[in-house]
């Protein structure tokens, strides 16, 4: 009996020590959305779970996050914002900034200098960044980088980085 109560409380404690993709809150955010919503108003368990309530920006949507969330931007443009300052995920949850099923949001340069993603020495790790448009202003003079790195060392580099399925154009740099 002793036996069967050891298995099944380290059973138990795996259970819970472990972490699993499938745990990770959805947290959404739309141009129309308002950042003074609650981040407990504006999230779902699915990414098929769209809460009806959403917060406004890049930034609003990055502050509801933990380690392993996931930021869905519905489809609209997002001007003058920057993807940064993630929580780090982990190998078994990346921490995600993503669209809708079924929309490209857009983030565009209106102001004199954008960058789309930034991403600055080892604390930016197990990132994914999937399904937008980074946009430029084509033929303008204002300056759009659509994804920066950098670290003051090598062992100081952002890593475990995913862009899939992105679009950047009329950049200076990708």
């Amino acid at each position: 009996m002793a036996r069967i109560l050891s298995l099944s409380i380290v059973a138990l404690w795996l259970f819970l020590a472990v972490p699993r993709e499938g745990m990770a809150t959805f947290y959404w955010i739309v141009p129309s959305g308002n950042n003074a919503n609650a981040c407990t108003a504006v999230d779902s368990s699915a990414i098929t779970t769209d809460p009806g309530v959403y917060r406004q920006t890049v930034a609003g949507g990055i502050a509801c996050l933990s380690s392993g969330d996931t930021l869905v931007m519905k489809a609209g443009i997002y001007p003058n914002q920057t993807i940064q300052v993630l929580p780090a995920g982990t190998d078994a949850a990346y921490t995600v900034v993503r669209n809708a099923p079924g929309s490209r949001p857009i983030i565009s340069a209106t102001g004199s200098f954008v960058r789309g993603v930034q991403m600055s020495f080892a604390s930016s790790h197990h990132w994914e960044v999937r399904g937008l448009d980074f946009s430029g202003t084509a033929g303008s003079a204002l300056l759009f980088e659509c994804v920066e790195m950098f670290g003051t060392d090598p062992s100081d580099h952002p890593h475990h980085l995913r862009f899939i399925d992105n679009k950047c154009h009329d950049t200076v740099n990708v």
